[in-house]
């Protein structure tokens, strides 16, 4: 039985309509150059890390600035992680 899902449907259903340009830059080779940046840019425009961790949250706290700061390092550490090992593979 498949795990739960890291993404809710929405995410999901704003992924899959990226799904005909990453074939179509996979074919070009232009994954990392063109492809991941606009991806990265245009998911956290839609669910900035903010908004995903502290819903309904106008002003953070210290102690949620940190938890945030730490959360975009990490999500920076991966983000690169990703890219770099998809170019590998399909650049």
């Amino acid at each position: 039985m498949p795990g739960k899902p890291w993404t809710t449907q929405e995410q999901s259903d704003f992924l899959t309509k990226y799904l005909p340009q990453y074939f179509e830059m996979q074919a070009n080779r232009t994954l990392s150059s063109i492809f991941w940046p606009l991806l990265d840019r245009e998911w956290f425009r839609a669910y900035p890390e903010k908004v995903v961790m502290f819903p309904g949250c106008e002003e953070l706290t210290a102690e949620q600035e940190e938890k945030m700061k730490a959360a975009l390092d990490e999500r920076r550490k991966v983000s690169n992680m990703m890219h770099h090992n998809a170019s590998q593979r399909w650049d």
